[in-house]
C-alpha cells in the first residue's frame, strides 16, 4: 500500500530513534553536565581550603571566555545581592543592642562599691594569718633542730658504745690505758689467752665483731657527714680496730686454708670446723668489704708456692711426679656435672687414630678433665696443675661462691672489652665478680703470669710451627679444664675478662704463625705449578690426577688438617683456600694448549653450534705432507693428554674439595651461615669449571680430525670392488676403514676395539700413546663426543658421497651416445644387466653395510643414531641408491 510523504517520513524518524536509543543503551554515552555557579558548586564551596583556578578553568572548558565572564558576573552581583541581605537582616539586633545598655553603667558602680571594704578586711586579716604561721614554722624548726640534736647525741652515744663494745671483744687497751702505756696497739696475745670457748668459735666471733664494725662505720660516715668533732678525735680508735680486725681475720683465714689444704690427716669433725670457719672468715670479708685481702692471702698460702714449685724455666725437662688425692674419693652422681659449660678444645692432637676430643680423660675418682700427656711435657705440667687446682681450690672457691649467693652479690655488667673469647650462651655483655673472684685474680692471675714469665720463650715460640701448634692447642685445652673447674659461668667471664689473660692473649703470635703456615702452603704449591707440562702424580696417580692438581689438593687439605689449622685463624685458612683455587684457575687459563693456528675457540665454538644444521661439512683444513704427518700426529696426541688431564684435574679437585668441605672445613668454621660459605666454595668451583667447555672443544676437534681421516677411502671403494674378481662372491662385511672411524675415540677412553682386519692402502691404524687418558670422563662425556663426531663424519660422508655423484655425472654426459657406464646414485635408465650394472650393486650393499656399520660404532657409545641429523641423511642417502 502506497504511504503518503508524512507517513514516509514519521517512520524513518522513528527507525531513526530507535537506532540511537538501541546505540545509546549499547555504549552507555554521557554527555557532560555544566553545573551553574552557586554556593553548592565543590570547586566554589566554603569546605574547599583553596580556590583552585585551574580546575575551575578545566571544569567549564567546554564554555567560551564570553559565556563564563557572563556566568561569573551573575555570580558575583547574586553574591552581593546576599550579603546586603544579610546586612539588613541583622542590622536591626544591632541598633536593639545598643538602646538595651543604656543605664546599665550607672547599676555597675553602685555593684563595686562595697567591695573596696572588703579588700581591706581580707589583707588585714591575712597578715595576722602570716604572722601566727611564721611563728608556728619558728617553733617547729627548732623543735627539729633539737630532734637532729638528740638523733646525733644518741649517734654519738652508740659510736662510743660501738668503740668500747669492740675494743673489749677484740682486747684492745682501752684509750685511757693506751695513752697511759704510750701505744696504741694491744699487747701481743697468744691463743693460749683465750678460752676454749672463744677459740672453738673465734671464726663467729670475728664474724660477729665485723658486722658490728660494719654498723660503726656507717654511724661514723653519718656523723662525719655533719662534721662531729668527736668522730675525727676518735678516728685513731677506728682505725686501730679496723687493722685488728683484718690481722685476726688474716690470721684466722690463713691458718685455717693452710690446715684444710696441708693437713693430710684430719678428722672429720676437724676438716668440717675448718670449713665453717672459711666460710665465717669468708662472709667477714665480705662483709668488710676487703675481698682483695682474702684473694692475696690465697696467693701467698696456695698458689705462689705451687706455682714457683712446679713452673720454672726449666720444668719442660724435668719428670713430673702427679698429684695424689688425699684419701679415695668416690664421687656422687652430681659430682660428675660440671658447674660451668664446659666445650673441649677440639683442635688438640691427640693419640694416633684417637678422636678429636680423646686428648681429655677422667682420671679414676675424679670429675676432673685430665690432658693427653703421653710424650707431651707440657701437658704433663698443666695436668699437674689441673690436679692442683681440684684438690686445693676448688672447694674454697665453692665456699666463697656460696657465701657470694648467700649474700646476693653476684656480679655487675661490665662493658665488653673486647679481648675475651665468646663463652656458650653467653649475653653480649660481660659481666665480672662483685664478690670473690678467687679463679681470675688467685689461680689464673698466678698460673698466667708464671708461665709467661718462665716458660713464654718455649710455649709461645711462633717461629717453630709444629711446637707452637701444639703448645697453643695443650694450652687451650689445658684453659678449658680451668674453666671447667670454675665455680660458675660468670667466674669464667671474669677470668677471661682479667688483664693477665689478656696479656696472656697477646702473648700467642698468631699472624706469625699463620705467615710460616702461608709460606710453607705457597711454596710447594708454586713449586708445582711452576711446570707447565702435566706429569703424574705419586699421590693421586690412581685416580688419573696430576702432580699440579695434586699440590692444589695437599695445599688446600693441609690448611685444614689437625696439626695446621687454628680456630682463631679459620678466617684466614679460608681466604687462603679460596686463593689457592683462583691460583689454580689462573694456571689453568694460562696453561691451556692452544688451538692451531687456522683455529680459535671461538671458530670451534661456532663450529660446534652448527652441527645438525648443515649436512656438508666446513672446507677441509690442508692435508700436512708425508713427512710430517707423524710430527702432527704426535702433537695431537700430546695436546689430547693434556687437554684430557685437565679435565680430570678439574673434575677430580671438585669432588674432593667439596667432601673435604663436609668432613674438615665445615665443622671447624663453626660459622653461623654456612650456607653462604659453602655457596662462595661452589661459586669458586664453578669459576674452574667455567674453562672445561674451552677444553672441550679442542678434545673434540682433534679427535673429530682424527675419526674423519678413514673416510677418505670412501672415494676407494668404488675402483676396489672393481678391482676384485667378479666370479668373487659379494661381500657380507663392512668396509676396514669404518672400523678404524672410531678408533681414536676408543682409545682415547682406553675401551677394547673391536676385531677389525687392516687392508693395504686403507690406512694403518693410529698411534695409541694417549690410550685411557680420557677413561675417567667416559661417563660425563663419552655420549655427547661421540654424537658431535658421528655428525662430522656423517658430514664429510655425505660430502665425498656428493662429490664422487659429481664426477659419475660429468662421466656420464662425456659418454654420449655410449652405453651407460657406473653409476652409484639412481639407475641409468637402461634394462641391460651387463658387467657394470653388477659392479654398481656391489658397490651398493657395500655402502649400505658400511653405514650400517658406522651406527653401530657410534651405538657402542651410547648414542641415539636417529636424533642426528647427518647420520640420518646419509642414511636415506644410501637407501635412495639402493632403490634406485
Amino acid at each position: 500500500m502506497d504511504l503518503s510523504p508524512r507517513q514516509t517520513l514519521d517512520s524513518l524518524t522513528r527507525d531513526l530513534a530507535q537506532r540511537e536509543g538501541d546505540l545509546a543503551d549499547d555504549n552507555d554515552y554521557q554527555l557532560p553536565v555544566l553545573e551553574p555557579l552557586s554556593h553548592d558548586h565543590a570547586l566554589l564551596s566554603a569546605t574547599t581550603p583553596d580556590f583552585d583556578v585551574e580546575a575551575f578553568l578545566l571544569s567549564r572548558s567546554h564554555t567560551s571566555l564570553t559565556d563564563l565572564r557572563v556566568e561569573l558576573r551573575d555570580y558575583l552581583a547574586l553574591l552581593k545581592d546576599e550579603l546586603v541581605q544579610l546586612i539588613n537582616d541583622d542590622y536591626e539586633a544591632f541598633i536593639s543592642l545598643s538602646t538595651d545598655l543604656r543605664g546599665e553603667g550607672e547599676r555597675l558602680e553602685r555593684i563595686k562599691a562595697p567591695f573596696g571594704d572588703m579588700r581591706t578586711e581580707i589583707q588585714k586579716s591575712g597578715a595576722e594569718l602570716r604572722e601566727v604561721e611564721a611563728a608556728v614554722q619558728a617553733k617547729l624548726d627548732e623543735r627539729a633542730r633539737l630532734r637532729e640534736e638528740k638523733i646525733l647525741l644518741r649517734l654519738l652515744f652508740n659510736i662510743s658504745d660501738s668503740l668500747t663494745r669492740l675494743e673489749s671483744l677484740l682486747l684492745i687497751p682501752p684509750p685511757e690505758d693506751a695513752q697511759q702505756s704510750g701505744t696504741p696497739r694491744r699487747p701481743n696475745l697468744t691463743e693460749e689467752d683465750y678460752d676454749q670457748r672463744t677459740r672453738t668459735g673465734r671464726a663467729k666471733h670475728l664474724a660477729r665483731v665485723a658486722t658490728e664494725f660494719v654498723q660503726l662505720l656507717y654511724q661514723a660516715e653519718k656523723a662525719g657527714e655533719q662534721d662531729c668533732v668527736y668522730v675525727s678525735e676518735n678516728q685513731w680508735r677506728i682505725d686501730r680496730i679496723k687493722e685488728t680486725i683484718s690481722r685476726d681475720l688474716d690470721q684466722l683465714f690463713g691458718n685455717a686454708i693452710s690446715s684444710l689444704v696441708n693437713g693430710s690427716e684430719i678428722s672429720v669433725q676437724e676438716r668440717a670446723r675448718l670449713i665453717s670457719d672459711v666460710s665465717e672468715c669468708f662472709k667477714s670479708y665480705d662483709v668488710l668489704g676487703i675481698r682483695e685481702e682474702a684473694e692475696e692471702i690465697l696467693r701467698a698460702k696456695i698458689m705462689r708456692p705451687f706455682v714457683n714449685r712446679v713452673i720454672f724455666t726449666g720444668a719442660l725437662n724435668v719428670p713430673h711426679t702427679p698429684v695424689m688425692p688425699r684419701t679415695p674419693f668416690i664421687p656422687s652422681s652430681g659430682a660428675l656435672v660440671p658447674n660451668t659449660p664446659f666445650t673441649p678444645f677440639t683442635g688438640f692432637p691427640g693419640k694416633q687414630g684417637a678422636t678429636s676430643q680423646s686428648y681429655f680423660f677422667l682420671q679414676e675418682n675424679s670429675r676432673l678433665p685430665l690432658l693427653d700427656d703421653s710424650d707431651n711435657q707440657l701437658a704433663t705440667l698443666y695436668n699437674t696443675i689441673l690436679q692442683f687446682v681440684e684438690r686445693n681450690c676448688v672447694e674454697i672457691m665453692e665456699i666463697a661462691e656460696r657465701v657470694a649467693r648467700k649474700h646476693g652479690k653476684k656480679a655487675i655488667l661490665l662493658p665488653n672489652s673486647g679481648n675475651e673469647s665468646p663463652v656458650a650462651d653467653a649475653p653480649p655483655a660481660a659481666t665480672t665478680h662483685a664478690g670473690f673472684d678467687i679463679m681470675a685474680s688467685v689461680v689464673w692471675a698466678e698460673i698466667g703470669r708464671a708461665l709467661m714469665d718462665e716458660l713464654g720463650a718455649m710455649i709461645f715460640a711462633a717461629g717453630k710451627p709444629a711446637e707452637f701448634r701444639s703448645n697453643y692447642a695443650t694450652t687451650r685445652a689445658f684453659i678449658s679444664g680451668l674453666e671447667y673447674l670454675a665455680p660458675d659461668l660468670q667466674a669464667v667471664k671474669s677470668m677471661r675478662a682479667h688483664p693477665v689473660y689478656a696479656t696472656f692473649e697477646r702473648r700467642w703470635q698468631l699472624p706469625v704463625y699463620f705467615q710460616l703456615r702461608w709460606r710453607e702452603v705457597v711454596v710447594d704449591l708454586e713449586a708445582a705449578l711452576g711446570e707447565t707440562r702435566y706429569r703424574p702424580s705419586l699421590d693421586y696417580d690412581a685416580s688419573g690426577c696430576s702432580a699440579q692438581a695434586s699440590a692444589v689438593m695437599s695445599s688446600i687439605a693441609r690448611c685444614w688438617s689437625s696439626d695446621v689449622f687454628i680456630a682463631e685463624l679459620g678466617h684466614r685458612f679460608w681466604k687462603l683456600t679460596l686463593q689457592i683455587l683462583g691460583r689454580y684457575k689462573n694456571w689453568l687459563k694460562e696453561n691451556m694448549p692452544m688451538p692451531e693456528a687456522t683455529q680459535t675457540i671461538a671458530s670451534l665454538r661456532e663450529e660446534k653450534a652448527n652441527l645438525g644444521r648443515a649436512t656438508t661439512p666446513p672446507p677441509r683444513n690442508s692435508t700436512p705432507q708425508q713427512e710430517g704427518g707423524d710430527v702432527v700426529s704426535t702433537a695431537d696426541e700430546e695436546k689430547l693428554r693434556q687437554l684430557a688431564t685437565m679435565m680430570t684435574d678439574i673434575k677430580i679437585i671438585g669432588q674432593k674439595v667439596l667432601l673435604l668441605w663436609h668432613e674438615d672445613i665445615s665443622p671447624r668454621c663453626q660459622h653461623p651461615d654456612e650456607a653462604s660459605l659453602e655457596g662462595i666454595l661452589r661459586d669458586s668451583l664453578r669459576q674452574i669449571e667455567a674453562i672445561i667447555p674451552d677444553i672441550t672443544l679442542q678434545v673434540v676437534a682433534i679427535l673429530t680430525r682424527k675419526c674423519s681421516a678413514p673416510v677418505e677411502n670412501v672415494r676407494q671403494l668404488p675402483n676396489q670392488i672393481r678391482a676384485l674378481s667378479r666370479r668373487m662372491a659379494p661381500s657380507s662385511a663392512a668396509s676396514p676403514f669404518v672400523g678404524e672411524i672410531f678408533k681414536p675415540l676408543r682409545d682415547f677412553f682406553g675401551l677394547s676395539s673391536s676385531a677389525s682386519v687392516v687392508v693395504g692402502g686403507l690406512g694403518a691404524p693410529p698411534s695409541s700413546a694417549y690410550r685411557g687418558v680420557g677413561r675417567p670422563l667416559q661417563a660425563d662425556y663419552g655420549k655427547a663426543w661421540a654424537t658431535d663426531i658421528l655428525e662430522i663424519v656423517s658430514s664429510k660422508y655425505i660430502f665425498h658421497l656428493e662429490y664422487m655423484r659429481k664426477n659419475e655425472e660429468a662421466l656420464r654426459r662425456l659418454k654420449k651416445g655410449a652405453r651407460t657406464g657406473f653409476s652409484l646414485f639412481g639407475s641409468s635408465g637402461t634394462s641391460t644387466q651387463d658387467d657394470a650394472s653388477k659392479d654398481e650393486e656391489r658397490v651398493r650393499a657395500q655402502m649400505i653395510l658400511d653405514v650400517e656399520r658406522l651406527g653401530k660404532e657410534a651405538e657402542t657409545f651410547g648414542v641415539d643414531v636417529d636424533s642426528v641429523p647427518a647420520y640420518v641423511s646419509l642414511v636415506s642417502l644410501a637407501a635412495q641408491s639402493d632403490g634406485g
